[in-house]
């Protein structure tokens, strides 16, 4: 469900404002969460910040962070070994924060690539 306790206004993808959403759109279920996540614009790029995960849903998530985010911007997330590419679809004033809505486009797990890269590399009789 919405949690509009902080929420004053969404900025949708087109510029517009309007009032906070509190319908649910989503075809997949929500599920809480309170993950710390590391998120970095893409281009330009940016150093990457804190971020915290509120609720997640497939294709997509909710961020909590202190940094206001322009709709469409391309982000890269990182949460442990799991590294995400996503846009974001909104950015509302969020408690004196903000909450960023993502469209999750791309997900690597690094700890499995790095297994698959040793395995490709490592010499056939070391393995």
């Amino acid at each position: 469900m919405f949690d509009n306790r902080c929420a004053t206004k969404t900025t949708e993808s087109n510029g517009q404002s309007s009032e906070p959403i509190t319908e649910e759109r989503r075809r997949s279920q929500r599920i809480a969460a309170a993950k710390q996540i590391s998120v970095a614009i893409l281009a330009p790029s940016s150093h990457p910040f804190n971020g915290r995960v509120e609720n997640a849903s497939d294709g997509g998530m909710r961020v909590i962070t202190g940094s206001k985010i322009t709709p469409r911007t391309a982000v890269q997330l990182q949460l442990g070994d799991l590294m995400l590419l996503g846009e974001v679809v909104y950015c509302e004033s969020y408690c004196g924060q903000y909450a960023i809505g993502l469209r999750v486009q791309q997900s690597l797990d690094l700890a499995e690539l790095a297994e698959q890269l040793d395995a490709r590399l490592l010499p056939s009789n070391l393995t």
